[in-house]
């Protein structure tokens, strides 16, 4: 996996799940430095994209089991 850009250990899923999340993406662009500096030293830690999907999702309190529903 690459570097996202966020520093060493964040890849190229985190982004990925961000852009899955426009609720989260969002909450994560109005958060300060510090904030966003917490969330990724979570993300470094997560070992494969469920984590970090859920990692993501956590952020607007969404729990497992949320897919997308056709209408």
């Amino acid at each position: 996996m690459t570097d996202f850009g966020y520093g060493n250990g964040i890849t190229t899923d985190f982004g990925q799940c961000l852009a899955e999340n426009a609720t989260a993406m969002a909450m994560f662009d109005a958060m300060t430095p510090e904030e966003k500096q917490k969330v990724l030293e979570r993300a470094r830690q997560a070992e494969n994209y469920p984590q970090m999907k859920e990692l993501i999702n956590d952020l607007v309190g969404w729990q497992i089991g949320h897919p997308p529903y056709q209408l």
